[in-house]
């Protein structure tokens, strides 16, 4: 999966502006990747610069914003830090209660992982 998200992002980086938010797909992507194997800091580099890309692109209220928040926030409850991990909850799921109603699956997703996050915090 890492290589085909690092070809994508190759091709991506010949064609297309390098803010360009389809690129940040791609990051996420990578981001997952050395997630899902504990490389945290390349994770946190990639989903980083994913939520950079799509500030600088996006409206300050879009979804995709929230979902690269969210990313970050999962990374950070994987490494056990649940302070941070809850900060970034909180920043997708203020975007995902303006964009979307409260039944999507986004909002209600965000809510659950507040309230594990608030779990394991007391």
């Amino acid at each position: 999966a890492l290589n085909y998200y690092q070809r994508s992002l190759a091709i991506q980086k010949e064609h297309l502006p390098s803010n360009h938010p389809d690129m940040a797909i791609n990051f996420i992507g990578i981001g997952d990747v050395y997630r899902n194997v504990g490389k945290y800091q390349l994770a946190m580099d990639n989903y980083k610069t994913s939520l950079d890309i799509r500030m600088k692109s996006l409206p300050p209220q879009h979804q995709d914003i929230a979902s690269s928040n969210r990313s970050i926030g999962l990374l950070y409850e994987t490494m056990n830090n649940f302070k941070e991990a809850l900060e970034y909850y909180k920043k997708a799921a203020t975007i995902y209660r303006q964009s979307l109603s409260s039944e999507h699956s986004d909002v209600i997703g965000i809510q659950n992982d507040m309230q594990r996050i608030m779990s394991k915090l007391k």
